[in-house]
């Protein structure tokens, strides 16, 4: 009991509570097409799930309490859909949420409406504008984890986004993986960040690769 009050005790324990505030920023992220169609909403939701199953709903709260951001999601997102101008929602009940696109003739398309590399573009362009740390706030910059971001997205659309991200990583740090080799084209300018796993039977290894040599 006297172990587990220490470490839970701010004042005596910080190092290990500012450990575990990082660990808690953490989020990991697997992407599935069929689950970010869900309309199903929950009031205030603010994190997006692993699988983005609540992608409607965390952009229903980000329309309502940040515009400006929601702005800055929408204008990133026409990299990739140009047509894209406006993002509405209907909410006819508490736990539902329907999001609609707009273009600027006014001419409506829903989610159903849209490629699964869209959908999957959008739930990036919301994890990169929202995940910024307060330079004031004493929380650690977060750290997030994205399987294969790529999948249904041609890889060169990717790369003005990526170009946001700050690679000092004061505002957070992305981990992304992929099978795919054009995918390292994305980061010739930040090559220092770049790791290959390799399988050594039993383990694998983590190296850096040679920077000339790429």
């Amino acid at each position: 009991a006297t172990m587990l009050f220490r470490l839970y005790d701010l004042e005596t324990n910080r190092m290990a509570n500012l450990f575990k505030r990082y660990l808690g920023s953490w989020g990991y992220y697997s992407f599935d097409a069929a689950q970010m169609r869900s309309n199903v909403a929950t009031r205030m939701d603010r994190v997006l799930d692993a699988t983005g199953s609540n992608l409607c709903s965390v952009l229903y709260t980000l329309h309502n309490e940040r515009p400006r951001e929601e702005r800055k999601l929408v204008d990133a997102a026409k990299l990739f859909e140009p047509r894209l101008d406006l993002v509405s929602f209907q909410s006819p009940d508490q736990d539902h949420a329907y999001m609609f696109f707009e273009d600027k003739e006014g001419h409506r398309f829903g989610v159903q409406n849209l490629s699964d590399g869209t959908l999957r573009f959008l739930a990036i362009c919301f994890l990169i504008i929202s995940n910024r740390r307060d330079e004031a706030s004493e929380d650690p910059p977060p750290l997030l984890m994205i399987e294969e971001p790529e999948n249904g997205i041609f890889v060169g659309h990717l790369k003005p986004l990526f170009e946001k991200l700050d690679p000092s990583g004061k505002q957070g740090q992305f981990v992304f993986t992929s099978h795919n080799p054009y995918f390292i084209d994305l980061f010739d300018g930040a090559l220092d960040g770049l790791h290959l796993i390799k399988s050594l039977g039993n383990y694998s290894a983590v190296t850096k690769p040679d920077q000339a040599r790429i």
